[in-house]
């Protein structure tokens, strides 16, 4: 899978010489991914995320600033230039590596900002029906956001984890279980959490699976929420995805409760869609969560008309001849699928 982290980088204006000069000028750099969009609304519309976007002044628009870390507005005046909160501004004819050189002073000051923060942002990814690709999915966030340079935490609490298959267990070392049960101990639980991580990709660390299916199915409410303040509080982590369980009980609400955001997975197979419309319809599920779901239908076959209580959700179609693991690492780094560069924000 992915073994090294690019820096990615939008340059947003409708001037196409300034694009390849730009472009042109940090070419030869094989860590940098450059992408270029004529007007804001078409990068919003593209729903990807980046690590810096330049915008020209003339084509720039405030809600760039939720699809990136740092964001530069490129200005031919900037003395009058409109002042934006978060936003820095630089005059756009300056060599473009002095361009680079002061955006990526700003990247790290705000992503060491990010890292000094109290709480990691905590992504659940679930289904009411099975078989939907929920581990598919939640692996395949956890790798585009370790892309990203995002501190990541795959965190599965499936009752029957499907981790050990995907993403193999390091010998030695203690897995999840021995998380749980430190939970109410008077112990340095950083040092103790450091102890349990294993690295898997440059920014990817998980637990090792739960030494026994009753382990995480002895955990009740209170522990789950814990466990998550725990992991989220600590400061070791940008970004946490949490591999779910398809019951609905009440670890399952407290879990929906204590995230910052749902991924609900579905395929557009019947029964799948009639569970997830059933629930995403339920008079309590949608008063006190449908604020931060969101929903992508896996296994999309095109053309299906898909009807569900959201307006806006993503479809990824179904990759035959691969397998789960070759579909991971073709999610992770594939560029066609936005929809899912956009749940990292």
């Amino acid at each position: 899978m992915i073994t090294e982290s690019k820096l990615s980088i939008a340059i947003v204006t409708a001037d196409e010489s300034y694009v390849r000069t730009f472009s042109e000028a940090l070419r030869k750099d094989k860590d940098i991914v450059i992408s270029s969009f004529s007007s804001s609304k078409k990068l919003m519309d593209s729903n990807m995320f980046f690590q810096i976007i330049f915008a020209d002044e003339a084509v720039f628009e405030e809600d760039l600033v939720s699809r990136c870390i740092s964001l530069i507005m490129l200005s031919e005046d900037v003395e009058n230039a409109k002042e934006t909160e978060g936003v820095k501004c630089i005059d756009k004819y300056k060599r473009v590596d002095s361009l680079y050189r002061f955006a990526l002073s700003d990247y790290a000051e705000k992503k060491q900002k990010s890292l000094d923060s109290k709480r990691a942002y905590v992504k659940a990814v679930y289904s009411p029906a099975g078989g939907c690709g929920v581990s598919t999915i939640a692996l395949t966030l956890a790798f585009r956001a370790a892309r990203l340079g995002l501190k990541t935490l795959y965190l599965n609490l499936e009752d029957v984890p499907t981790q050990g298959f995907l993403v193999q267990d390091e010998a030695g070392i203690k897995g999840i279980s021995a998380l749980a049960a430190a939970l109410d101990e008077k112990i340095d639980m950083n040092a103790k959490i450091g102890s349990l991580l294993q690295k898997k990709e440059e920014d990817l660390y998980c637990f090792g699976s739960w030494e026994n299916l009753s382990d995480v199915r002895a955990m009740n409410a209170e522990d789950i929420e814990k466990m998550i303040t725990v992991l989220s509080d600590n400061g070791n982590f940008d970004f946490i995805v949490i591999d779910m369980e398809n019951s609905l009980t009440d670890k399952t609400v407290k879990i929906f409760d204590l995230v910052d955001e749902i991924l609900m997975v579905s395929t557009d197979a019947d029964t799948a869609l009639y569970k997830l419309n059933a629930l995403l319809s339920n008079q309590f599920i949608a008063n006190s969560f449908l604020r931060k779901i969101k929903v992508v239908v896996n296994k999309y076959q095109n053309g299906r008309e898909i009807e569900l209580p959201i307006s806006e959700f993503g479809t990824i179609p179904e990759l035959t001849q691969m397998s789960t693991g070759q579909i991971v690492s073709y999610l992770s780094v594939s560029q066609d699928f936005s929809y899912l560069a956009s749940m990292l924000k």
